[in-house]
């Protein structure tokens, strides 16, 4: 039938803002893997709207709070995401009322508001807030190829192209979204691939890749310093086994090190991946 019935596409949040409005929610229904929190911000900056936005991640006693923080945005029009409604069981009838309040007659909203809730798949969620929204699912990317087609996807052009470092910058990058869709995809063999399953998320790449582009302001790549924050922190803080910590930073160095910056540099000895003469990078096989 061919890759549109098989290969997720990108959230396209630019289009579901069109469905929205002020009474009707946008609800992303997560995944193991998946954080839609990084486009978000990426789309609410392109907005301009930035400076506007609350957000809170949903869990005991986070309720009332999330409620003044609604209440509040009806009135000055910001907008608010509530994350991991499926952690607040007994919230979720208060919600439910507060969100149907919103096409009440009387009802008084900023027509610049907006709201977005995220939840796994929950039987506790309110099914008139799903029937009165706008869904979307957000799933990882399955597959090397298009976890890495992600990664560039959610990446502005600037960030790509435009750093002191020229192609440096651009290798080291690929690396990083290489590195990345290496360890999702190794949560497919159980225990070949990991002792313990991790819950590796974009967001991990994210911080990668905003703490390379800090560290790199001055024009030159602080490896030990980098890779140190990268495996022992960024991803490393998230691993407790020995072993799997021991694979992880053997992982990295292949795609993380002075030696990615070779011209020719392959990530794997069937040279499928690797560097293309020139900078940049290519897919062969």
């Amino acid at each position: 039938l061919g890759k549109q019935f098989i290969e997720n596409p990108p959230v396209d949040l630019a289009t579901l803002y069109q469905d929205m409005s002020s009474s009707t929610p946008l609800v992303f229904i997560l995944s193991t893997g998946s954080d839609p929190m990084g486009a978000f911000q990426r789309f609410a900056k392109e907005r301009g709207y930035s400076e506007r936005v609350e957000s809170i991640s949903l869990g005991q006693g986070q309720g009332p709070i999330a409620e003044k923080m609604i209440k509040d945005a009806l009135k000055s029009g910001n907008w608010v995401f509530l994350q991991n409604c499926h952690l607040a069981v007994s919230w979720m009838l208060a919600m439910e009322e507060l969100i149907k309040s919103f096409t009440e007659p009387n009802m008084s909203i900023h027509e610049s508001f907006r709201l977005y809730l995220s939840s796994m798949p929950s039987n506790t969620f309110p099914v008139t807030v799903l029937q009165n929204s706008v869904k979307v699912t957000n799933e990882p990317p399955k597959g090397l190829r298009a976890n890495i087609r992600r990664a560039f996807t959610e990446m502005t052009a600037s960030f790509f192209e435009e750093n002191i470092l020229g192609k440096m910058w651009r290798k080291i990058i690929f690396g990083i979204c290489f590195f990345h869709a290496i360890i999702q995809e190794r949560k497919k063999f159980g225990p070949l691939g990991w002792n313990i399953c991790y819950e590796f998320n974009d967001s991990d790449r994210e911080c990668a890749l905003l703490n390379l582009n800090l560290y790199c302001q001055e024009g030159r790549v602080p490896w030990d310093a980098l890779t140190y924050i990268t495996g022992e922190i960024t991803y490393g803080g998230r691993v407790t086994d020995a072993w799997d910590q021991r694979c992880l930073r053997t992982i990295l160095r292949r795609f993380f090190s002075p030696e990615t910056l070779q011209e020719g540099y392959k990530y794997s000895e069937s040279a499928l991946w690797q560097h293309h003469i020139g900078g940049n990078v290519t897919v062969r096989g």
